[in-house]
């Protein structure tokens, strides 16, 4: 039963890993190990110095206001300004990364949290609230992403509307859980859910569009592509060498 929570979103993070073609995905292993070992230190903490949980109220915004800054906004700003600061790589690909490393630590915390708790058995935190996570991800990464291309083409005031489209994507899985818990109309936590996973989706693809490629010295991959099929490029080089001499 718990198969989905913990492989569903490692094998996202993964999925988008190996699918990337603009760094590869040895390039991403460092901010994969760095959310994993964040998000251990911090279960570790929560488990055995932190004796209180969180009490639930009937209040929607007391809950949502929890949830925001514990599960998305904490994890994801501190993850991502930690790696922002040790990382001398460039911004696109900081923001590439952001995908493994805030994947890494869901991975790893949302499985704690949700077995931990009291309704480790509930259908929405086994299997929504992983694709919110992982779609969340997703989305600050590409948005980030999508950010950093629009910069370099020279149209920043775009870059302002893109960031702030990824901080109301941070609200998103606490909205929805809030309603879950406190029994809504099943709509009013389904409607979001779905717009941000097919919108995870949507802009994953449009931020590697707009992303340069990155593949290292293409010329020498185009000589060596030429010498492996022997086209005939390179070799009337020779004879006309010699006909010259």
């Amino acid at each position: 039963m718990y198969t989905f929570l913990l492989l569903s979103i490692p094998s996202a993070v993964i999925c988008a890993m190996v699918t990337d073609k603009s760094y590869g995905w040895a390039s991403f292993i460092a901010p994969l190990v760095i959310g994993a070992l964040a998000a251990t230190a911090a279960c570790f903490i929560k488990a055995f110095f932190i004796f209180s949980g969180h009490l639930y109220t009937e209040e929607f915004f007391h809950n949502m206001r929890y949830l925001l800054l514990h599960d998305t906004v904490l994890p994801v700003v501190l993850c991502a300004l930690f790696f922002a600061l040790i990382s001398k790589d460039g911004a696109d690909y900081k923001a590439a990364a952001l995908f493994p490393l805030a994947g890494a630590f869901f991975a790893v915390a949302v499985p704690f949290g949700v077995l931990h708790g009291a309704e480790r058995s509930a259908p929405f935190l086994i299997f929504v609230k992983p694709l919110l996570m992982a779609s969340l991800a997703a989305c600050v990464s590409a948005l980030a992403r999508m950010a950093c291309a629009v910069a370099a083409q020279g149209k920043k005031a775009l870059c302002a509307p893109l960031l702030l489209c990824a901080v109301l994507c941070l609200a998103v899985p606490p909205l929805a859980e809030t309603a879950w818990y406190l029994q809504y109309t099943a709509w009013k936590w389904q409607l979001p859910s779905a717009l941000l996973v097919a919108g995870a989706v949507a802009l994953h693809l449009c931020a590697r569009s707009m992303s340069p490629a990155r593949s290292p010295s293409p010329d020498a991959g185009d000589s060596r592509q030429e010498a492996a099929s022997g086209s005939p490029d390179s070799s009337p080089e020779k004879p006309q060498k010699d006909t010259d001499f």
